[in-house]
Order: structure tokens, then C-alpha cells, then sequence
């Protein structure tokens, strides 16, 4: 960071009066602060930050400046070697209105070395998510998620004990070995174990979890959740009813992934609304669905691909939530290695589960070519539909489709309650004004955004670059 950049960051401060994602603050005016670990682990674990020390957040964000900026940052750096692996942090010195300050870089862990932990807890206990402006400790999963990246595990090839002896359904696994003979030349002459051995299907003999679940007559009579939960609610929030009934559809899909995925795409084409329209030039009527049914199928698709199939998840199931003004669809297991929800559509995956994604492609379920989301994004905008919202959390992914382009119309004073619920997940100016009737950002910004930052209520995740095309606003937690 240059001087100039440190100056404008707590100018910044001075303005918005809070942390965020990737800013912490500290006074440290009489001493070092005794631990900073879980920052520590928090930033590098996220997506980085910067720990300033001369602010007091606790006296309105006074500029108190530090005790002597060479001791600070020598105990600074004792605590990054204490840190498996090590940070290497950036130091910035700054003398300011008369007063000392340091900043402090933290870069991101490589995706391959998280998670980043304090070896005096050990990793189950030292190891923390930035989530708002805290530092939240990891659980278990989410330690599991970043280990079995680094270790290239595939869930869904591991072995199902209680599998272990039963037949696989044989037609299925007969037409797949014929599909795939005539797919893949080289394989034509190879003995169906060794091809089933080859693709993951069995491992010394034994089925693997992916031949289970493409093959197996029922494969949730071993696996009962590991199913697609499609339900429709009767208004905007799970609990509101019509004459009594909370749900007017609700279906537990079950069978093979391909099974699944068909049955989840009949529930969403029969349970969707469709309006009908006169071609007032050709008489000629066209029935409009809710939802563009290639953009629906494309995130189911990828909530059965893409979901976690570990054994911490496989109690938990897919969902489908219809609402009066959206359809939510909902999987274990958040976004993968080094993706994030901004670089989605943009950047190719690593990918969870290469082997359902290869056998989907064999099925022509998929490409495979990671066009899934820049197609949900285009049906959804040729169909005059709000752009998708997806959001991922605490080892969940979930993708929101909104039905209108209708927006709320909120008295004045009902506006900053609705952007502090609304903004419990980070959201862009673009997104609050397509829920809001609100004319421009400039009027957003001016008029609620800035008061509800300057008092704390919420903060920029990006807030040493206000201006960014990939601010946010994040209501702080309680």
C-alpha cells in the first residue's frame, strides 16, 4: 500500500465509520494488542484485508495513532509466524495529523494451503471465516471443504459400505457400458470390470457412491436424502398459507441423478403459472411460462452436479422453493475451491465432482463446458426477468429467480428497515434498486446508504475502494 492510498483508507474510515470483510481496526495506543490470531486466520482464509492500528473504534473511530510503530510491528509479525501456513504480511508506516499509524496487509492463503490456522489452537479449533466485520470460527465442514480440495478428494467415488454385496441394477449399467464403448473408441475393447474400475464406478470389486446413485434401482433406499425436495408456497415466506394449506405442492423426488433431474424439471414446468398472449398481428396465441424452463433446468442441473456429496451432507437434500414471486433452489456444499460468486459465468470452475460431470456429459445432460450460468443469466433477460441472485453461505449455495420486475413501493421511512433485511446478504446498489422503487443510485446512496453506514448499521465490503463495480453493502451483525 503507498502513503497516499493509507491516507485516503482512513479518510475513508473517517466517512463510513465501520469495518467490513476486509478491514479491521485497532487502537493500539498504549501497547500491542495481546492476539490477533483469529483476524489472522480470518483474512487469509477470506479474500485478505488490512488491519490498521491508530483508529479506536470504541471512542467514534478516534484517531488516537499507535505507542512505536517498529515494537508493533515486530509483535505483528512474531504472530504471523505463529500461523500454519505463515502470513506474510505488508507493513505501512504513516505519520498523519501529527499522529503514527500502521497498516497492515494480510493476503489471501493460496487455495491449496487453507485452511490458514493459529498452531497454538490446532486447525479443528484456530481456523476462521471473515464473515461481515467478524471473525467467525470455522466448523468442522467448512475445514473439510477446504481439505478436500487440497487433497483432490471425490466424494462421490468413495465406497458405500452398506451398498457392499448388493447388485446394481444390470440393465442400467449395461446400456451405459454400451454408451460408453460407443463414445469412446479406445475403451471398445476393454472388459466391462476394468471400464467400471476405469470410471470410477467400482473400486477393487465394490460400487462406489457415483455407480449407486446413476445405477442402482433405488438408490435411496441407502441413501434416503440424497433427494430433491420441490415444494410450493402459498405466498413469499415459508409459514404463509391459502384456506390452510402451507404448501400447495410438495414432492420428495427421488430415483438415479438423472431421474431426479427430469422429475425436479416436471414439478417446476406443472407447478409454474403461465400467462397467455395474443399476437395482436397474427391472432395467434403463446403461453408464456414464469420462468424460462432452459434457465430452470440449468440450475437444477447444476445443483445435482455441483452439490457436496460427502458424508456431512448426505443427510441433507436439494430444494426447490416456488414462491409467489420467486423459486429458490437450494444445495448442500457452497461454492468449490477458488471460485467465488462474482466470478461466476466469468472464470472456469474447479470442479466438485469431475466424475458426475463427465457421466453427464455422456448422458447429454450437460456440455460440460461451463456454459450453465452465462445461459441462465441470457434466457432470464430475454424473458424481461430480473438477473438471477446467487448466494453462498456456511457451506449452502442457493440461486434466486425472480418472477416480475415489479418494485416494492416503501414509504420513506420504511426504506433503511428493508435495506438492513434485505442487505443480511451482501448486495449490490443494483440489486436493492430492482427490489425498490428508487430512481437513481446517486439518490440510494446519498439519501440511505451513507446514513446507515455512518451509524454503523451496515458496511461497504469493499471499502477502501468505494467507487468499485463490485461494492456491496452488508448489514452488520448484532
Amino acid at each position: 500500500m503507498q502513503v497516499e492510498e493509507f491516507k485516503q483508507l482512513i479518510q475513508a474510515i473517517d466517512r463510513t465509520k465501520s469495518e467490513s470483510t476486509t478491514l479491521e481496526l485497532k487502537k493500539a495506543q498504549l501497547g500491542a494488542p495481546e492476539k490477533i490470531y483469529d483476524t489472522l486466520s480470518a483474512f487469509a482464509n477470506t479474500k485478505g484485508g488490512i488491519i490498521v492500528y491508530g483508529l479506536d473504534e470504541a471512542n467514534s473511530f478516534a484517531h488516537v495513532g499507535v505507542y512505536d510503530i517498529n515494537d508493533l510491528q515486530r509483535k505483528v509479525s512474531e504472530q504471523c509466524l505463529q500461523m500454519q501456513p505463515e502470513v506474510h504480511a505488508i507493513f505501512t508506516p504513516l505519520d498523519y495529523e501529527g499522529k503514527k499509524f500502521l497498516a497492515v496487509e494480510i493476503p489471501e492463503c493460496d487455495q491449496n494451503l487453507k485452511p490458514c490456522f493459529y498452531k497454538g489452537k490446532g486447525r479443528l479449533t484456530g481456523s476462521y471465516l471473515r464473515i461481515g466485520d467478524q471473525d467467525v470460527q470455522m466448523n468442522e465442514y467448512e475445514i473439510y471443504n477446504f481439505e478436500a480440495f487440497k487433497n483432490k478428494t471425490c466424494d462421490e467415488l468413495r465406497i458405500i459400505d452398506v451398498a457392499v454385496g448388493k447388485p446394481i441394477e444390470t440393465v442400467k449399467l449395461q446400456e451405459y457400458l454400451l454408451k460408453i464403448k460407443m463414445n469412446r473408441p479406445n475403451l471398445e475393447n476393454v472388459e466391462d470390470d476394468a471400464i467400471l474400475e476405469l470410471n470410477g464406478l467400482t473400486k477393487n470389486g465394490q460400487p462406489s457412491l457415483l455407480n449407486v446413485l446413476m445405477f442402482s434401482l433405488y438408490p435411496q433406499a441407502i441413501l434416503p436424502n440424497l433427494s430433491i425436495i420441490a415444494v410450493v408456497v402459498p405466498g413469499t415466506e415459508i409459514g404463509d398459507s391459502e384456506d390452510g394449506m402451507r404448501f400447495t405442492a410438495n414432492k420428495r423426488i427421488e430415483g438415479t441423478l438423472t431421474e431426479m433431474i427430469d422429475g425436479a424439471i416436471d414439478f417446476a414446468a406443472k407447478n409454474m403459472s403461465v400467462k397467455t398472449v395474443i399476437n395482436p398481428q397474427t391472432g395467434k396465441r403463446s403461453d408464456i411460462p414464469e420462468y424460462p424452463i432452459v434457465a430452470l433446468r440449468e440450475a437444477i442441473l447444476n445443483a445435482v452436479i455441483h452439490r457436496d456429496y460427502s458424508t456431512y451432507t448426505e443427510n441433507q437434500p436439494i430444494t426447490i422453493y416456488f414462491f409467489k414471486d420467486r423459486v429458490e433452489i437450494t444445495n448442500p456444499g457452497g461454492l468449490y475451491g477458488r471460485l467465488s460468486v462474482e466470478d461466476l459465468g466469468r472464470t472456469m470452475p474447479d470442479t466438485r465432482n469431475p466424475n458426475i460431470a463427465k457421466i453427464m456429459e455422456l448422458y447429454n445432460y450437460t456440455e460440460n463446458r461451463y456454459s450453465g450460468i452465462p445461459t441462465i443469466k441470457s434466457k432470464l433477460q430475454n424473458a424481461g426477468l430480473p438477473e438471477p441472485v446467487f448466494e453462498n453461505y456456511k457451506g449452502i449455495f442457493k440461486v434466486t429467480f425472480y418472477n416480475s420486475k415489479k418494485k416494492q413501493s416503501l414509504k420513506p421511512d420504511e426504506i433503511p428497515a428493508f435495506i438492513l433485511k434485505f442487505c443480511k446478504t451482501p448486495r449490490s446498489i443494483a440489486e436493492i434498486m430492482a427490489e425498490i422503487d428508487i430512481k437513481t443510485a446517486k439518490y440510494l446512496k446519498t439519501e440511505y446508504l451513507q446514513p446507515l453506514i455512518n451509524n454503523g448499521s451496515i458496511a461497504e465490503t469493499i471499502p477502501d475502494k468505494p467507487k468499485s463495480k463490485y461494492q456491496k453493502y452488508v448489514t452488520k451483525l448484532d
